[in-house]
């Protein structure tokens, strides 16, 4: 499991990743918001596949509030 990672932007999340798993050799988790459109390119590149989005919910919030953009992926508990 990868997360969180926390960036300035995408190709910089990418480079804390990439050095994360680099010599990592089992089988890696990161959970991405699903927003993060360059990321989730940037990562399938490198041989990570999509397996699920996790949900977003909130109850009696409208709009979400506004983030700063720099968390590019999560460690949802949803997943495991």
């Amino acid at each position: 499991m990868i997360g969180p990672v926390v960036a300035p932007n995408a190709e910089a999340a990418m480079l804390v990743i990439d050095e994360l798993a680099k010599n990592y050799k089992e089988k890696l988790r990161i959970d991405l918001s699903s927003h993060e459109e360059t990321l989730k390119k940037l990562v399938e590149n490198q041989g990570f596949q999509l397996q699920n989005e996790p949900p977003v919910m909130a109850y009696g919030v409208n709009p979400l509030p506004a983030r700063q953009g720099n968390l590019f992926a999560i460690a949802a508990q949803a997943f495991g």
